[in-house]
């Protein structure tokens, strides 16, 4: 799920996208995922490489409002 007040959704992450890697670390799960970005809330714009319809896919996230 992808709520529409996020910085993710507003970057263009939809509901059932597979995140496979967050700014060159790969993820598989959902843990690894939040740990990683609890890690690092810097503020800065991340590059989320994401898998959509089979197709790969790169989307910048920036915590920033646009």
């Amino acid at each position: 799920d992808v709520p529409e007040p996020t910085p993710a959704f507003r970057a263009g992450l939809r509901t059932g996208d597979v995140i496979v890697n967050v700014a060159g670390q790969q993820v598989s799960t959902v843990s690894e995922l939040l740990r990683y970005l609890a890690m690092h809330r810097d503020g800065k714009a991340m590059a989320f490489q994401i898998v959509r319809d089979r197709k790969p896919l790169t989307l910048t996230v920036s915590a920033e409002p646009r």
